[in-house]
């Protein structure tokens, strides 16, 4: 068996896999600080995996280079999250190029193809911006509660649009799109008060929509004409609603594979594969 452990921000993420690379089970557990070979241990048997029949461990993310290279006599290949995010962007949605955006914590950005991967960025504004800002403003950091609260709010109570502002559109910009987020809020007009489903709604949209136009601009500037969205983040349907109405506006082509928040680990179990299969023909 092979294992692949993504070190996020916010959860990890652990695939179990056979030596060709399919996938047998997968979890995603809280954030824990894994820096040493016993964090290491709790978490792969808290995944399920059976330490005596794993053949080789692929790690990113987080704090990895703290890990040794052996965890007894089972080597562990440490891959860099640049790399593993590329990669597994483009084994996600099944293409060959792309920029490849990782919308966990925070958002990282990767132009990644045949002829590699390579760092263009990114943002702090991704997940970990809506978990704090729900705490503020919300009193919750569930993602499924707060999930649900964007799905049945209406952003733009809390948004002030286009329209608001000039009266229409401007330039390509619908007049429904927002010109400012929670703009509407600090008008000396508003009365309130704002229901919490609004306010959720409001977030998701702040963040997609931020995030979305980042990813469209920068993959247009480098000759990109797909941009892969990974990451839990983007598992929020909130969240992709608005990077659907970002894709709308700009005309850019967004793609959100299945499981998009496994795509990190997928990239370094690829890795691993790739190095487990001649070592073990030898």
């Amino acid at each position: 068996m092979l294992v692949a452990v993504d070190l996020g921000g916010t959860n990890v993420k652990v695939l179990l896999a056979r030596p060709d690379g399919v996938v047998l089970d997968s979890a995603v557990m809280p954030w824990v600080t894994v820096d040493d070979v016993d964090g290491l241990v709790h978490l792969l048997e808290s995944a399920g995996a059976r330490l005596s029949a794993v053949r080789a461990i692929a790690i990113t993310g987080g704090r990895h280079r703290r890990l040794p290279s052996l965890l007894g006599d089972t080597p562990i290949v440490h891959v860099d999250e640049l790399t593993a995010i590329g990669r597994g962007g483009l084994i996600a949605a099944g293409v060959e190029r792309a920029l490849v955006m990782s919308m966990g914590t925070g958002t990282a950005m990767v132009a990644a193809g045949p002829e590699g991967v390579w760092h263009l960025g990114g943002t702090a504004v991704g997940g970990g911006t809506v978990l704090g800002l729900a705490r503020l403003l919300l009193g919750t950091v569930d993602p499924e509660e707060i999930g649900r609260l964007a799905e049945a709010g209406d952003p733009r109570h809390v948004d002030r649009s286009v329209g608001d502002i000039v009266g229409g559109s401007i330039g390509i910009v619908p007049a429904d799109m927002p010109a400012s987020h929670f703009g509407r809020v600090a008008q000396p007009s508003f009365e309130g008060p704002v229901a919490r489903e609004d306010i959720a709604a409001g977030l998701m949209e702040l963040v997609g929509q931020s995030v979305g136009r980042l990813g469209l601009m920068a993959a247009r500037a480098h000759g990109f004409d797909l941009l892969v969205v990974t990451g839990h983040a983007v598992e929020w349907a909130g969240i992709r609603a608005a990077l659907n109405r970002v894709s709308g506006l700009f005309g850019g082509r967004i793609v959100v594979p299945l499981q998009p928040g496994l795509a990190t680990a997928r990239g370094a179990l690829a890795v691993l594969v790739a190095q487990d299969e001649p070592m073990h023909r030898g």
